[in-house]
């Protein structure tokens, strides 16, 4: 068993959900105080780092997701380890990841640098002939047929 934790908000967020997907997520809170379910771990997501979050899928369309968080216990629980409900959203436009991702006080993460290799790969690319471009640039006359007829002057 895990003790249980949520941001104010997030209560909230439980409330306004339409009455059968809350039904589904206080099901699914369950599930995880008791410890017999687990969520997906997040990492990036909609631009904030939440890799420190879980999520869970609600309803079998996957357009709600809970968004929590498994970590030890204060010291003075009578519990190891605690759910802490963090936000409870649609899946659409990130919503559920963004509210929590306000609610942790997260920034958003600046996407990362291209490395040199990218840089060099990215030149490659842009400067390359494609090869369609080069077979219809290359004249029809091969070397061989040049060659069969070598006397005639130009």
């Amino acid at each position: 068993m895990l003790g249980f934790a949520a941001h104010p908000q997030a209560l909230g967020d439980l409330q306004r959900l339409p009455p059968h997907i809350r039904e589904f997520a206080v099901r699914a809170l369950d599930a995880l105080v008791r410890d017999v379910r687990h969520g997906t771990r997040l990492g990036d997501r909609g631009g904030y780092d939440l890799t420190d979050c879980r999520r869970l899928v609600l309803d079998e369309d996957r357009a709600w997701r809970l968004v929590y968080q498994d970590r030890p216990a204060p010291a003075d629980s009578p519990y190891r380890r605690e759910v802490v409900l963090v936000a409870v959203g649609a899946r659409q436009d990130h919503a559920a990841y963004n509210t929590a991702a306000q609610r942790l006080g997260r920034d958003r993460t600046p996407p990362p640098e291209p490395g040199p290799i990218g840089r060099r790969a990215t030149a490659a690319r842009v400067r390359s002939t494609p090869a369609r471009a080069v077979a219809s640039v290359v004249p029809s006359t091969t070397p061989t047929a040049a060659r069969a007829n070598p006397g005639r002057s130009r």
